[in-house]
């Protein structure tokens, strides 16, 4: 994957994350319960690209990703979620 055009999304909460994660990958948690933390608005999710890239961006230069989002299989419904939180911020 080109890196200047793809952004991998790991959708998994921050106990997963810790368990293991790939290195250069956003992490955007995805609440499935009530009082779950979700990170899927604008201002989290710049906020998060932030801290884990160490550069800011804007939304129009983030919205410019292709993402490809991964949870903890097929039978995960927390990057489901999340496609659908980032279609509905504007991301393709």
């Amino acid at each position: 994957l080109n890196h200047k055009q793809w952004l991998l999304v790991d959708s998994r909460g921050d106990k997963e994350r810790e368990r293991g994660h790939f290195p250069e990958v956003l992490s955007l948690r995805s609440g499935l319960k009530a009082g779950d933390i979700d990170d899927y608005s604008q201002e989290k999710i710049l906020a998060r690209y932030r801290d884990f890239f160490s550069k800011s961006i804007n939304w129009s230069d983030f919205k410019k990703y292709k993402v490809m989002l991964f949870c903890n299989g097929e039978k995960c419904p927390k990057s489901a979620r999340a496609g659908c939180s980032l279609r509905k911020l504007g991301l393709k």
